[in-house]
């Protein structure tokens, strides 16, 4: 599964690429992606977060039939504009993430894109933070029983 996790961070630098946001000294700066969590902050290094993408494994089922996994994306952007409209930018990485996904289906020639796709934007007022996200399962390769295996 965190190879899955690796591949989907490595097809959205790509998918964003040349996607400049801003951050919270107002500079235009590529899309931050973090694997599972957003890194710590510490007392002597503020790091600026923003703009972000979190690619979050959230669990996963084995059956019979697939095998399968949960993966969500957090998107978290900075807009200090007044006119409250950092959702639009919300909206557009969600956009390019899903119409990516939804029209390659399969990743690295062994996830594949289970849909629905589901998708929200954060509704509640947080200014000049604006947060949305993206829910996706994926079928992973089936384990195969190992035949040689000593039952106790």
């Amino acid at each position: 599964m965190k190879e899955l996790q690796n591949k989907i961070i490595d097809e959205l630098r790509i998918v964003l690429d040349g996607l400049l946001l801003s951050n919270q000294k107002n500079e235009r700066v590529p899309i931050n992606i973090y694997p599972q969590y957003l890194p710590p902050k510490s007392s002597n290094n503020e790091i600026d977060y923003f703009p972000f993408i979190v690619v979050k494994l959230v669990n996963g089922q084995d059956d019979e039939e697939k095998a399968s996994c949960k993966v969500i994306f957090i998107i978290g952007i900075y807009d200090s504009n007044t006119n409250y409209q950092g959702y639009d930018d919300i909206i557009n990485i969600i956009e390019k993430i899903r119409i990516n996904f939804i029209s390659k289906r399969l990743l690295a020639n062994k996830y594949e894109l289970e849909l629905p796709v589901e998708w929200s934007i954060s509704e509640e007022e947080s200014y000049p933070f604006f947060y949305g996200g993206i829910e996706t399962n994926w079928q992973l390769p089936k384990a195969l029983e190992d035949e040689t295996r000593c039952d106790i």
